[in-house]
């Protein structure tokens, strides 16, 4: 199978990209072209591709030709979450443009990682604008709603094109310990 992986030179892609290979399917690679990618990494991928997530052009170059996609890319930058729009534009439209373009090309495999919905407070699906869902103190509660909106956004996408598509909720809980979890402890 060939298998997609966005964000493919970032830190949280290289365990994956490597588990993929080993099982013995085709990794392409597709990241910001100015993004350093790991010697590791690199050797795994049969190739990696340059553009922008938030361009529909470039995500669908990269997914015409693939079977499954394990969508990482998340807006890395230093001042990112200073501000809502270079996150709405990576997290939101750019994961839309992976769906769409999946949809498109008949990609039914597609594997949406954010650890947004485990990463926020509430224990529910309501998010009440009146009290601190913030799962951090400063502007990084930009990430946490960009990423729920983008999966929350997907999910519709795929109900409404009656596509058999799943979103599931990995990754780490960061901060207050929960259910037992000790902060930082891998769930999924």
């Amino acid at each position: 199978m060939r298998v997609l992986v966005t964000g493919a030179c970032g830190w949280t892609a290289a365990p994956i990209v490597e588990a993929v290979a080993q099982a013995g399917h085709e990794v392409y690679g597709f990241d910001l072209p100015d993004v350093p990618c790991n010697a590791r990494t690199q050797a795994r991928l049969s190739a990696l591709m340059h553009g922008t997530i938030e361009s529909a052009h470039d995500v669908d170059l990269a997914v015409q030709s693939v079977d499954a996609i394990i969508h990482l890319a998340v807006s890395i930058e230093r001042d990112a979450y200073r501000s809502p729009q270079e996150p709405f534009a990576v997290n939101v439209l750019g994961t839309y443009n992976i769906f769409a373009s999946a949809l498109h090309h008949g990609v039914s495999k597609v594997v949406l990682m954010s650890e947004a919905a485990v990463h926020l407070l509430p224990h529910d699906d309501t998010l009440d604008a009146r009290r601190d869902w913030r799962s951090a103190p400063d502007d990084d509660h930009l990430y946490d709603i960009t990423k729920r909106l983008s999966g929350r956004d997907c999910q519709r996408l795929l109900r409404n094109l009656r596509h058999d598509g799943r979103i599931p909720a990995c990754g780490t809980h960061r901060g207050r310990p929960r259910a037992g979890r000790p902060g930082g402890a891998p769930i999924g």
